[in-house]
């Protein structure tokens, strides 16, 4: 009976273990075996697939370093805004402070002289062919301040938050038929202190070309060039056309900076329509305020820079 015992508990500790391995197995697959935005390898074993597993940066940026991770992403800006929201609303004031833990393990480096790294997707990419150019476009955004426009602020948006877009058509008792839009989202956007620093250029957008030569009726028709124009940053890569029509969609922008006072702010725009053309409109601006160090563009891929930007640098 013993001897029976003992059979029976050999094979249910084997069972258990076995178990215990096939989920260790699992979690291992699941995370890819990687950490900290390195690349891993993924599939059958033949080495043809690989997927690179990126994470937001957790670590003060090295602005000496003269390449990055595959698929960077930086910081995270919205956790940043976040606790640095916390932060001032404790203290009265953007002070000094380590490294702090959020929730699920994740980091941010919490210090005024911390420099900082936000990475976003660029407006629009043209390849010029006759030029042999991949022309990169950056556009600024208006910094609001008490419902007016900041004349000595300009920022780029790195993070856009939708919560509800509807659109929809209805007959009102008339027979009319209403068309009714209901839009709001939340934004975060790194304002720059100097902004009268960096290379701006007045530019049209080919795509807003094109949108009102198909559908003028819907776009800017009537409007002169220098009415279509926006403020931008444009980057300029000589390539063959090959890699450019492939970095057009693999191309990014790097925002390295630190924090500035007021540190942040936000400015809520809501709007309603009338009965004839109803809407909703409601958006959140969040802004982090900063110096701008450095502006990089890179190979999300690969992580190669292919250009560095500095305040006060000509083109």
């Amino acid at each position: 009976m013993k001897t029976a015992l003992k059979m029976v508990a050999v094979i249910v500790s084997l069972v258990l273990c076995g178990m215990l391995c096939c989920n260790e197995l699992l979690w291992a697959q699941k995370r890819g075996g990687t950490r900290g935005g390195q690349p891993g390898a993924k599939g059958s074993g033949s080495g043809k697939e690989t997927v690179t597993f990126a994470e937001f940066d957790t670590l003060p940026f090295d602005i000496t370093r003269n390449q990055l991770p595959p698929g960077y992403l930086g910081h995270d800006i919205q956790l940043l805004y976040n606790r640095m929201k916390e932060r001032v609303t404790v203290t009265g004031k953007g002070e000094s402070a380590g490294p702090e833990r959020y929730a699920g393990g994740r980091e941010v480096p919490l210090n005024l002289d911390t420099i900082y790294a936000f990475q976003f997707r660029p407006t629009e990419t043209f390849y010029d062919t006759q030029e042999s150019l991949l022309k990169v476009y950056c556009e600024f955004s208006t910094i609001l301040a008490n419902g007016t426009e900041d004349k000595t602020r300009r920022g780029f948006r790195v993070r856009y938050v939708p919560q509800l877009d509807n659109h929809y058509t209805y007959t009102d008792a008339k027979g009319a038929k209403i068309e009714f839009e209901e839009v709001k989202f939340r934004d975060y956007t790194v304002a720059f202190a100097n902004f009268g620093e960096l290379p701006v250029e007045r530019v049209t957008l080919a795509s807003l070309k094109q949108a009102i030569e198909k559908e003028p009726k819907k776009g800017n028709a009537g409007k002169s060039e220098d009415a279509l124009e926006r403020e931008m940053v444009v980057g300029s890569f000589t390539m063959g056309k090959a890699e450019g029509d492939r970095l057009k969609e693999d191309i990014r922008t790097l925002v390295l900076c630190t924090l500035t006072d007021p540190y942040l702010t936000s400015q809520e725009v809501h709007e309603t329509g009338t009965p004839e053309k109803p809407r909703e409109y409601l958006a959140r601006h969040e802004y982090l305020h900063v110096g701008l160090m450095e502006l990089w563009f890179y190979d999300f891929q690969s992580g190669e820079i292919v250009l560095k930007i500095r305040p006060g640098q000509t083109r």
